[in-house]
């Protein structure tokens, strides 16, 4: 399934890129990020995507028709995701 991953650029070269996939996030999770420079970025959005996912599987919680429809949500207009500039998508399999 491609993932939207919100993806804040840092402001120097001391900060590194945040990564968060809101369909991921919900009241008990919040699946966030990093990477040291930009081709890392959808690596590392898969790897916490699958360890989240992971998680909740473990925990009972994975609801993937949740995640579904979360994940059809325009991220960009939502204020609460405003310090992420960039949006792209991510093939995650689950």
């Amino acid at each position: 399934m491609l993932f939207k991953v919100g993806i804040e650029t840092p402001v120097d070269s001391d900060t590194a890129y945040s990564i968060i996939i809101p369909a991921l996030c919900n009241d008990q999770y919040t699946t966030v990020s990093a990477a040291d420079t930009f081709e890392e970025i959808v690596p590392m959005a898969r790897e916490v995507g699958l360890l989240m996912m992971e998680e909740m599987a473990l925990s009972g919680d994975l609801d993937r028709d949740a995640i579904n429809l979360a994940n059809q949500q325009d991220y960009r207009k939502n204020p609460e995701y405003a310090d992420f500039d960039q949006w792209i998508e991510v093939d995650i399999e689950y």
